[in-house]
């Protein structure tokens, strides 16, 4: 597996793990660096034979490797094996609100404040951003 990513932040030889997720662009796992003990995310999506979805496709990649907020999940490089399309991408251990309430029941106002304002900061920074940056798929869990 050679990434297109940063030099030293993804091995040629990482291991995919469980599944984290399943959505209609793919599914997300986490996944192992071997050579420097790094753990993070990879979002496998299939590449469609259709050039201007795919130059799309790719000048998102681009707009994403410039992104750098502490509520924005960081993009660490991409590869693309046959058809399929690996985004390796920051792991963050704590999971979804959604599966947060799910094991664990409700939260604390002052908890459910914090995670609303920092989900907010992070969209925020996207609309600033240049070129602005519309999220076409946020989830209300």
């Amino acid at each position: 597996h050679s990434a297109e990513a940063e030099p030293g932040l993804i091995g040629p030889n990482w291991i995919c793990g469980h599944v984290l997720g399943r959505g209609s662009y793919g599914s997300v796992s986490r996944a192992f660096d071997p050579s420097s003990g790094r753990i993070f995310a990879v979002k496998k999506t299939m590449v469609d034979a259709d050039e201007k979805a795919n130059s799309a496709l790719e000048e998102e990649l681009r707009i994403c490797q410039d992104l750098r907020h502490p509520h924005i999940v960081g993009y660490l490089g991409h590869q693309r094996v046959d058809n399929t399309l690996n985004i390796y991408l920051e792991y963050c251990a704590g999971g979804s609100i959604a599966s947060i309430l799910s094991e664990f029941g409700p939260l604390e106002a002052e908890m459910l404040r914090r995670a609303t304002s920092g989900m907010l900061e992070g969209l925020a920074y996207l609309h600033e951003h240049n070129p602005c940056i519309v999220h076409r798929d946020i989830k209300g869990a």
